[in-house]
């Protein structure tokens, strides 16, 4: 996990859980082509580029994480269609 998505809490949702801190760190540093920069880069990164990062971030342009997400979330999201 990486130490500035406390800082991002305007791109998260209300009461995020790891998963969405996850999933936004990881598009980010996609986004950036930082996959195996340090926190501190990939921080001053989105600062610099942080509204370039807001409006790809609102148009869609940054997806979720690769992570997986647990088998039981899945499952309470197929139960929900």
């Amino acid at each position: 996990m990486s130490c500035y998505t406390r800082h991002l809490g305007d791109w998260l949702p209300p009461d995020p859980t790891w998963l969405d801190r996850r999933a936004l760190d990881e598009a980010l540093r996609e986004e950036l082509g930082m996959a195996d920069a340090d926190c501190p880069e990939v921080w001053s990164a989105v600062k610099t580029n942080r509204d370039r990062l807001a409006v790809a971030l609102k148009r869609g342009g940054l997806r979720r994480g690769t992570t997986p997400e647990p088998a039981e979330h899945r499952d309470e999201q197929d139960g929900a269609r």
